[in-house]
């Protein structure tokens, strides 16, 4: 008997591997999905420019890094004692405005650096209802509890959206000709604004995401959504406020984007490295050290095997670490 629908996945036409610079952008999925690459040790930039929930706010950071322009002078705004900008995630903070432009500054060079870098920009989509200044209908990426009558609440229309993704590529491939777009709607559900809205919202990002990658070749939508939706129907998947999805969740949307993308070695290279990973994890109650430096000899051996070696870097010094430290203790006297 069959307990589930299962999405059919697309099929695209490159691969992801650990050889394949990642970057990814948008809500708070991206972070959930980059954390997860980041550790099968894929080379990842990770949630770029903090959370950003809507295309139009992911456009213009984009495009500042890329262009190398400095924020908009009106849109800093201070609180308490920090200053913010309504363009950019509650992160980018500081004491004062100079030392907040400069740290914006700083981010945008680094952003630009690793998109020229990037092959994929992986990008999550969270809602299309947005904040909009009441004086020039202005759209914020974030209100830093600014006081509500500056703003006018509202959603997209399906050509604002579909305007944004243009740009957001048109800004991309003038600087990174080779970049893939991969687009996803998050399946966090954003139901502040309300249920029936929240599926209003969805609808419309996917509506308008559809007709834009019909027409480009250098952008593609992976599930993640529909998987939630319609592969884990059910309230076990969600934490507790139901409105974030589980690691459980996370990780089975995570191992389908591994089959959708992976080649056969990248996912057998995975599994072998869980392995090594869970072994070096792994702290010996009765063995003597002599028998402890020999185990852990032996998972640094098949360590440098894996390749890329540059990917697992961080897992190869650990083991190193680790046999020093026994190697040191055995020498001292009793």
């Amino acid at each position: 008997m069959k307990w589930k629908t299962d999405i059919q996945l697309p099929t695209y036409d490159y691969r992801i591997s650990h050889e394949t610079p990642l970057v990814t952008m948008g809500s708070c999925f991206s972070a959930e999905v980059g954390a997860k690459l980041h550790d099968w040790r894929l080379p990842m930039a990770i949630s770029q420019g903090g959370t950003l929930f809507n295309p139009v706010s992911i456009c213009r950071v984009i495009q500042a890094a890329i262009e190398a322009r400095p924020p908009n002078e009106q849109k800093y705004i201070q609180q308490g004692a920090h200053f913010f900008h309504f363009d950019y995630h509650s992160s980018f903070y500081a004491a004062d405005e100079a030392s907040l432009r400069a740290e914006i500054d700083g981010f945008g060079k680094e952003l630009k650096a690793k998109l020229t870098q990037a092959k994929v920009l992986i990008i999550t989509l969270g809602t299309a209802w947005i904040h909009a200044f009441s004086a020039d209908n202005e759209v914020v990426a974030n209100c830093h509890k600014a006081p509500n009558h500056l703003f006018n609440k509202r959603i997209l229309s399906f050509a604002e959206l579909k305007e944004a993704f243009v740009m957001i590529e048109k800004a991309l491939l003038a600087h990174n000709p080779e970049l893939r777009l991969l687009y996803t709607l998050s399946p966090v559900r954003h139901i502040k604004e309300g249920l029936i809205e929240n599926q209003q919202s969805k609808s419309l990002l996917r509506a308008a995401l559809g007709e834009y990658i019909a027409q480009t070749k250098s952008a593609d939508y992976f599930p993640s959504y529909e998987i939630m939706m319609d592969e884990l129907r059910d309230y076990r998947y969600y934490k507790e406020d139901m409105i974030h999805p589980t690691q459980q969740a996370v990780d089975y949307i995570s191992d389908q984007f591994a089959a959708a993308f992976f080649e056969p070695h990248t996912i057998h290279t995975i599994k072998t490295w869980r392995k090594l990973k869970a072994a070096l994890g792994h702290r010996p109650l009765h063995q003597g050290r002599e028998e402890q430096i020999g185990f852990l000899q032996s998972v640094k051996d098949k360590l440098e095997k894996l390749q890329p070696q540059a990917a697992f870097a961080a897992d190869l010094d650990l083991a190193n670490e680790r046999i020093a430290t026994l190697s040191s203790q055995a020498k001292k006297p009793k």
